[in-house]
């Protein structure tokens, strides 16, 4: 009867192992796949410490600064300047400074960057062709020229007390030909101390 029992409890036992090994594999952990394939085949990304030293970092525009021009003239050619008439012409009627005129203020300034204790002076003209008689419209224009010279220096940080100005309309012609007479629309800029190609100095 014993034996019985014991052969009983070992088929149940045994049963049950087997319902377990089967319950176990109903829920058996799946192992992740491997994926070292897949990561083999990714471009890999360099870190700060790998990035090459010769890529390009943006710079944003707004810090870009650029360089101050270099200067063109010696001192020499600099200290010649003094004795030139700088003459910047003008359009019939107008009074605004054209893109030559601008080209030459700049190396107007330049000189007088160079000897910031030296008076100028300047003069407003306009062309009387052919009577070259004077009249308040042409005293007015000249005033408007010369005004515009002054200006565009005084912007630029010359002092008002170096500059003598004068307007003097049609009266003082450069050019008295025909083909020749529309710069006569002119104003003169000269080193009040240093011009010497003409008796201008007042």
């Amino acid at each position: 009867m014993l034996g019985i029992f014991v052969l009983m409890l070992v088929a149940l036992v045994v049963k049950g192992g087997i319902y377990i090994s089967d319950l176990n594999r109903d829920v058996e952990v799946v192992a992740p796949e491997d994926t070292s394939s897949e990561v083999a085949n990714k471009p890999e990304v360099p870190t700060e410490a790998e990035t090459p030293e010769d890529s390009t970092v943006p710079v944003d525009p707004e810090e870009q600064t650029e360089p101050e021009p270099e200067k063109i003239y010696t001192v020499e050619e600099l200290e010649d300047m003094k004795q030139m008439l700088f003459v910047f012409y003008f359009e019939k009627g107008q009074s605004d400074l054209n893109e030559e005129s601008l080209e030459q203020l700049d190396i107007l300034m330049e000189v007088l960057s160079a000897y910031p204790e030296e008076p100028i002076v300047i003069e407003g003209h306009v062309n009387g062709y052919p009577n070259f008689i004077q009249t308040e419209e042409n005293l007015e224009l000249s005033g408007e020229r010369s005004q515009a010279i002054t200006e565009f220096l005084m912007d630029r940080g010359i002092e008002n007390s170096r500059i003598t100005v004068y307007n003097f309309g049609s009266e003082v012609p450069y050019i008295r030909q025909s083909a020749l007479q529309h710069q006569n629309d002119r104003v003169t800029v000269y080193f009040k101390n240093h011009f010497i190609k003409g008796d201008l100095n007042k």
